[in-house]
């Protein structure tokens, strides 16, 4: 007859340590805690063979401790070493990969400062346009108000506000930084970083 009984959860996923070593470890830390709780709750000892008895006790967790310590470790150590042998064989690989990365960047760099140059001078036409513009409509409406010339002062008031987006404009002009982005989609966008020193 088949057994039917299905396997337990985690039966193809062990812990990375030996459960049964965890529970006698566990078993005697519990052991102990019910033995110390008495001394706890007490709080003091009043006579001499009570110091001695306490002694023993502490003596016991220190060695159960040790114990349970050198259990830990001999349990970590062949994780340290795999995670070691992990560390060795794509030690290579990532070091020519930072290597290539880090070896590329100046030249995306420099193209980065090229396109923020051109950005800035753009920038600067820009801010000069829009300086030209507000000379202009502050003169209309210097000419307006002098002459109370109704149609003067609308396109005064007209030409301000088309100062004030030319104004806007440059200054976004000028806070736009330089950054190429993916070819294929699949990178992320690179640009220009401010560094304070």
């Amino acid at each position: 007859m088949n057994d039917m009984t299905l396997p337990q959860a985690g039966h193809n996923n062990p812990p990375p340590y030996d459960a049964d070593v965890l529970a006698k470890h566990t078993q005697a830390a519990s052991d102990l805690a019910a033995e110390a709780a008495p001394w706890l709750n007490k709080g003091e000892v009043e006579t001499d063979a009570e110091a001695q008895q306490l002694t023993d006790v502490i003596a016991k967790a220190r060695k159960l401790y040790k114990a349970a310590d050198d259990s830990r470790k001999a349990e970590k150590e062949p994780h340290l070493t795999a995670g070691k042998a992990v560390d060795t064989a794509f030690a290579v690989a990532v070091s020519a990969l930072e290597k290539t990365a880090t070896a590329l960047k100046p030249i995306i760099t420099k193209w980065l400062q090229k396109v923020e140059a051109e950005k800035q001078a753009e920038a600067a036409r820009q801010a000069e346009i829009a300086r030209k513009a507000k000379e202009e409509a502050d003169r209309l409406a210097a000419q307006a108000a002098a002459s109370n010339d109704a149609m003067a002062a609308a396109q005064a008031e007209a030409a301000q506000k088309e100062a004030a987006k030319l104004d806007t404009a440059a200054t976004r002009a000028g806070k736009a930084k330089a950054n190429v982005g993916s070819a294929t989609g699949g990178g992320r966008s690179m640009a220009l970083r401010t560094v304070t020193t």
